[in-house]
């Protein structure tokens, strides 16, 4: 399978934020991280070609990339404290419009943002991570990881975080089933998320 040579990125150029990277192509899989970094329409950066090369490995050959706050930045400790809410529910409405319009035909969402949600200054990332797999389950697809960190999470797909995951064999993992269900649960006990907040109330 050969990828698709299209990048497209959302928005075009925009140094503060990204919703939306990837190139689709007929067989596309949806990928959620945690924020993004320097990667655009122009050139790709180390995570995101791994996204490519373990999409392609996993028979797809297409794939769009998201995550769960779209600030950049080149680390997650860098993050605002208390995020920009309208870019917040902005950011999980626009992933629900993206599974729900169908247009990508995603039959597997694979999670993939790593233990740095577990930062205590950014508990916002938790909250995102509730609302988007408790939204995107009433969708009936299969969520998938790279495996679970020792603390549950699923690894992100860094060079760092895959090789010391899987050592040599990083670029050729292959996709395990992830229990989101249960995943969101343990969430929503552990920071006290007011489950009856919807995306559909971008203003929540």
């Amino acid at each position: 399978m050969k990828p698709s040579r299209e990048v497209i990125c959302f928005p075009e150029k925009d140094s503060k934020k990204r919703f939306v990277l990837g190139k689709p192509g007929k067989r596309n899989l949806l990928c959620v991280g945690i924020n993004p970094n320097t990667a655009d329409g122009e050139r790709l950066d180390p995570t995101s070609r791994n996204v490519e090369k373990i999409a392609l490995n996993n028979g797809y050959d297409g794939w769009i990339l998201v995550n769960l706050y779209p600030r950049r930045t080149k680390k997650v400790a860098f993050l605002e404290t208390k995020p920009d809410r309208k870019l917040f529910w902005e950011n999980l409405k626009l992933i629900q419009s993206l599974v729900s319009k169908n247009q990508f035909k995603f039959n597997k969402i694979w999670l993939a943002w790593g233990n740095d949600i577990d930062a205590q200054h950014l508990t916002y990332l938790k909250d995102s991570a509730y609302h988007l797999c408790t939204t995107l389950q009433e969708f009936d697809l299969d969520f998938v990881s790279v495996g679970t960190n020792n603390s549950g999470h699923p690894t992100h797909p860094s060079p760092q975080a895959l090789a010391q995951k899987f050592g040599k064999k990083s670029k050729d993992v292959k996709f395990t089933y992830f229990d989101a269900r249960n995943y969101t649960e343990k969430i929503r006990k552990a920071i006290k998320v007011n489950s009856k907040i919807r995306i559909d109330n971008i203003d929540s």
